[in-house]
């Protein structure tokens, strides 16, 4: 059992975790701290491997307790766990991206934890993506966090620019037959999408109101009223764009 933890949404959690996560100096000096009875390793990604900005990964740890006592699990037991890049946090649109493990670890046991993530911007080249764990409770002295000492090193293929941080909507728009089928889903609300076309002097053919479902847009558009040519779909929100896609219309 797991679920999805916005640390900045959670005054409780934040303000006892914010002295060991909110900085690469910070997380640095937990080296000091008593060994924790909970380790935490990273299995994937791999050191090697190649992540394209917008192209889903899996993140998967191995969480062991390392203690001569049981893990309670959640709440008796808090244990959070983490991605860290190049050390850093990886930010949401709701805050530091963390989940809660709740399921109970006996002494000397182990569990497996895997996670669908994307990121966005940055810059190409070497990324270190390595597994945090926090953990406090009652079977714990204090706080305790342990990152993993099996981090990857893999190639990050960069497609944007800005900081470093979760992709949280995906389009699978495509144009076919002189319609443009709109598919786009994401982690959070979307609101007031709309999509708009444009040719290449810059001139906007099309501006269009679109529905979204929560996450979700299914539409279709009609391309058969333009002239054959070259377009330009772009697919935005009232947080900033989605995409944009070449469409060459016959």
């Amino acid at each position: 059992m797991y679920k999805r933890l916005h640390l900045a949404l959670n005054p409780k959690i934040f303000f006892k975790m914010k002295k060991t996560l909110l900085s690469l100096a910070i997380i640095a000096s937990m080296a000091a701290f008593a060994q924790p009875n909970l380790s935490v390793v990273l299995t994937s990604p791999t050191g090697g491997s190649t992540i394209t900005a917008g192209v889903q990964f899996t993140f998967d740890v191995t969480i062991n307790n390392t203690g001569s006592s049981g893990h309670l699990g959640f709440p008796a037991d808090t244990v959070i766990y983490f991605p860290l890049f190049n050390g850093s946090l990886l930010n949401g649109s709701n805050g530091p991206i963390a989940w809660y493990m709740g399921d109970p670890i006996a002494a000397s046991g182990n569990v497996t934890r895997q996670q669908t993530l994307a990121v966005q911007g940055g810059a190409s080249g070497t990324l270190e993506i390595c597994a945090g764990i926090l953990n406090f409770g009652s079977s714990y002295s204090g706080d305790q966090l342990d990152t993993s000492n099996t981090c990857a090193n893999v190639t990050y293929n960069a497609m944007s620019i800005g900081d470093l941080r979760m992709q949280e909507t995906f389009d699978n728009s495509y144009h076919y037959n002189g319609i443009y089928y709109v598919q786009v889903s994401s982690r959070i609300n979307l609101i007031n999408p709309i999509m708009e076309v444009v040719d290449l002097s810059g001139r906007t053919i099309k501006h269009i109101a679109l529905t979204a479902d929560g996450g979700e847009i299914n539409e279709t558009v009609t391309m058969e009223d333009l002239t054959t040519g070259i377009y330009i779909v772009r697919l935005s929100t009232n947080t900033g764009l989605i995409s944009t896609n070449k469409v060459s219309v016959q």
